[in-house]
């Protein structure tokens, strides 16, 4: 995941968010981003695409769609 266009907060967050299995947290971070791909895209040329991408793995990885 390239964190470039992101605040460092975000990738610590959502580091925390995962080591404590918080689903919730997860997906609300995966809504966040998929509510403001526009303004991120508008801000830096790219959208969110990825980091919900990262954010599904994280999703994935830790059981939170068994």
């Amino acid at each position: 995941m390239d964190w470039e266009n992101y605040a460092p907060e975000v990738q610590a967050r959502i580091a925390g968010l995962a080591a404590s299995l918080d689903c919730e947290g997860l997906q609300a971070e995966f809504d966040a981003a998929d509510a403001n791909d526009e303004f991120q895209r508008e801000r830096t040329g790219d959208g969110n695409a990825d980091l919900m991408a990262y954010l599904d793995q994280r999703l994935l990885d830790i059981g939170c769609y068994d």
